[in-house]
This record gives structure tokens, C-alpha cells and sequence, in this order.
């Protein structure tokens, strides 16, 4: 679930600003080191994963000007 939310975030960070290679480096790096991405991978997945993977993909949805749909997830996410 991290992989996939990093991966949909680096995408969205991507199409919003451009292609830097240092820059998703430390993105990547500094998310899948972080407390709480330790934390969530030594427990089992909770509700935290599935919306932060949702938040994730509205992201996407939103670079790509699919408001409405976007708007859904997000929904879905804080739900």
C-alpha cells in the first residue's frame, strides 16, 4: 500500500512540476524512511494505508482534470 501511494504521489508531483531526478529521489527516500512508514510496515495494514492510497490516486485523478471523480475518492478517503 505505501509502494502504491508513493508511486501515485511521485506521478502526481511529477506532471505538477516537472522531472527531477535528486528531487524524487529525497521524495521516495525520505517517504519510505519516515516513522511512520516504518511503523505502518512492521504492523498489519489499517484504515491509515487504504486512505492515504486513495488520497494518492485522487491526486492523480486531479492532474489529469478529472474533477469530478477526484472529488469522489477524496470523498471515499475521508469517509
Amino acid at each position: 500500500m505505501i509502494l502504491g501511494a508513493v508511486a501515485l504521489f511521485l506521478h502526481a508531483l511529477q506532471v505538477w512540476a516537472g522531472r527531477d531526478t535528486r528531487r524524487d529521489f529525497f521524495f521516495v527516500f525520505a517517504t519510505l524512511f519516515s516513522g511512520g512508514a516504518i511503523i505502518v510496515a512492521g504492523w498489519f495494514a489499517n484504515i491509515f494505508d487504504a486512505s492515504v492510497l486513495l488520497l494518492a490516486r485522487g491526486l492523480v485523478l486531479l492532474t489529469r482534470r478529472w474533477f469530478f471523480e477526484a472529488g469522489f475518492v477524496f470523498g471515499v478517503a475521508f469517509l
